[in-house]
């Protein structure tokens, strides 16, 4: 008894995929003689810019590092002095050490960001080394574009930029920083 039961059983189970597969198959020819009888779709692309757009000038005509220019070959330039021409994008906020002494806190160094003069640029370079009254008296702000010199760093006085570097500043424009 179990045996009549078994056997139509099995032979069930086996067809039920081979139908499953068969029209599966028919709906897959369908939609492909489909797409065979629809015309071409037809592309306009622009021509690829030349292979000169895609360079990345390394330094501006006066010498100085572009902040681009800088981060695309920081192999060759990490651990050494450069001359870098930016824009300052972000101050970091003064610190007043009284005020944090209350708090309990201690002042975080300052850093500033700067980037190439074209507006939109997408790559920052971030710039240590110096103290909030030399920010103040040199008068640095967002917008503003000077020279830095110092040395390219991945870490420097407790920051850290592994992927652009920064630079700890020995001068801006003229102006020696005292740390």
């Amino acid at each position: 008894m179990i045996r009549r039961v078994w056997i139509p059983a099995v032979i069930l189970a086996l067809a039920l995929p081979a139908v499953g597969c068969d029209s599966g198959q028919n709906a897959d020819s369908e939609s492909t003689k489909a797409a065979e009888e629809e015309p071409a779709a037809n592309v306009d692309l622009p021509e690829p810019p030349p292979a000169s757009d895609l360079e990345i000038p390394e330094k501006n005509d006066d010498g100085t590092f572009r902040v681009r220019g800088l981060i695309a070959h920081r192999g060759q330039h990490l651990d050494s002095k450069v001359k870098v021409r930016g824009v300052i994008t972000d101050v970091s906020e003064p610190c007043d050490p009284a005020r944090a002494k209350q708090r309990g806190e201690s002042c975080s160094k300052p850093y500033l960001f700067i980037e190439d003069k074209k507006k939109g640029a997408d790559r920052q370079l971030m710039v240590v080394g110096f103290t909030d009254e030399f920010a103040q008296k040199a008068n640095l702000k967002a917008g503003d574009e000077h020279v830095f010199v110092g040395s390219y760093k991945k870490m420097a006085q407790g920051f850290a930029a592994s992927e652009s570097g920064l630079l700890l500043v020995d001068k801006i424009d003229d102006e020696k920083v005292v740390q």
